[in-house]
């Protein structure tokens, strides 16, 4: 649940963006996308994104320009779905925000799975 998604869609509306929905998630995808167009990788998209959210989530992006990978990030509760406390990061090449890319605990963190 991102708290502050009304705020940021205000933000977002106020620059031009149009939502299709009332969604904290379309939030994220605009902002995503909005670091996308300005040059950034899909990685520090997602990272100038998370840094902006209030709250709890566990997401993946993807993007059809950057199909090779998939970003993920998790915030807050272990109770967010699809995110193990205790994550074992799988042999990929892989590049998270923490000291420890092997063992990732209960922390914020974004990783990036190259898939080729």
């Amino acid at each position: 649940i991102i708290e502050n998604h009304a705020d940021l869609r205000e933000t977002l509306i106020a620059e031009g963006v149009e939502f299709s929905s009332q969604t904290d998630t379309e939030v994220i995808v605009h902002l995503v996308h909005k670091a996308l167009i300005s040059g950034a990788t899909l990685f520090e998209a997602v990272q100038k994104t998370v840094v902006k959210l209030e709250g709890a989530y566990a997401i993946a992006v993807v993007d059809t320009e950057h199909e090779d990978e998939v970003v993920v990030a998790r915030q807050g509760s272990c109770e967010a779905p699809a995110v193990p406390c205790d994550l074992t990061v799988p042999a990929v090449k892989a590049e998270t925000n923490t000291a420890h890319p092997r063992k990732i605990l209960n922390v914020f963190f974004i990783i990036i799975f190259s898939l080729s």
